[in-house]
């Protein structure tokens, strides 16, 4: 199926590994996980789970936990929605809300046979100073015969070699740490790059970093907008979607005001705009925010899955 899928999409994945003297193999990352995928066997569904955020249709929990509120980068605290989600599943995420890579979720992803809206790493922060892209991951893996094999790479490489081998999916990346996107580029055309304000301080940085990062695609997400945001049609020029939503557990409502006019600039230029079902309770059924007799939940085009191949 995986090498159906590689002809069909025309990509050659990256070479990644090389021989070593030893016996060990530093290996093709995409390659040898398609091995164990064709048999298979190997797939922790628990870290590629369907998901309940709006604009999504996956999670691919490869990282989870941050120190975000610590460090002042964060006004949520205790009410983290992905605080909140790691501390459901002790089981799965030992080490509580401590920032922690996990290299064996990251051939899941392997297992998505259509297009979907992959949200990485949502449980966390990759982008974090905690998080070294180039730092190396062992890991041992076995296939269907009970060979061992390590696999070596490093954490960027080894990321992005997944994405290249899914063209058809999309993988949205989102961050409070801006500052450190440079590390992991240049990011594959398949990637969102995104960035999570809560004020307007935050906002301005957010937009001044984003257009520079060295990807095909950047979005804002403001959530929950505690004060009155606004960005010029300037400063919003290179972004390609704008998602909105409001605090939940416990829920804030958002004055309609707080988002307004970063709502209305957004629209002079034709940027999308996604009003997550959190915030329509909050919002009154009129322009910006109501269009053609619903609240705006718009898709850019390279998000629209029905124009990749499937219908949403």
């Amino acid at each position: 199926l995986l090498k159906q899928r590689r002809a069909d999409s025309q990509v050659k994945p990256p070479a990644l590994g090389r021989e070593e003297p030893g016996g060990v193999t530093a290996l093709c990352v995409y390659d040898k996980f398609a091995e164990f995928v064709c048999q298979g066997r190997f797939i922790p569904v628990n870290f590629l789970t369907e998901s309940r955020i709006d604009y999504l249709t996956h999670r691919w929990n490869i990282h989870s936990g941050c120190n975000n509120f610590e460090n002042g980068l964060c006004q949520i605290g205790e009410a983290c929605w992905a605080r909140q989600e790691v501390e459901k599943f002790p089981e799965r995420y030992k080490y509580d809300f401590d920032p922690h890579f996990w290299p064996e979720a990251l051939y899941a992803a392997l297992s998505l046979k259509k297009p979907a809206r992959v949200g990485v790493a949502f449980q966390g922060d990759l982008f974090c100073d905690w998080s070294l892209p180039m730092s190396t991951i062992n890991f041992d893996l076995k296939n269907g015969y009970d060979k061992t094999v390590r696999v070596r790479s490093t954490v960027r490489d080894a990321t992005f070699s997944i994405l290249h081998s899914l063209p058809y999916c999309r993988f949205l990346f989102l961050t409070k740490n801006w500052a450190n996107l440079h590390r992991w580029e240049p990011f594959p055309d398949n990637a969102w790059i995104g960035g999570t304000a809560t004020n307007q301080k935050a906002l301005h940085s957010l937009l001044m970093t984003l257009p520079y990062v060295r990807c095909a695609h950047r979005w804002i997400s403001i959530e929950p907008p505690y004060e009155k945001m606004h960005a010029t049609i300037a400063e919003l020029f290179k972004i390609g979607w704008v998602v909105i939503g409001a605090q939940t557990k416990p829920l804030i409502k958002v004055p309609p005001e707080h988002i307004e006019w970063l709502v209305r600039n957004s629209i002079e230029i034709n940027i999308p705009v996604f009003l997550k079902k959190n915030i329509w309770s909050s919002l009154p059924k009129t322009e910006p925010f109501f269009h053609d007799g619903a609240f705006r939940q718009e898709y850019p085009a390279d998000l629209q899955l029905k124009s990749i191949g499937v219908k949403t």
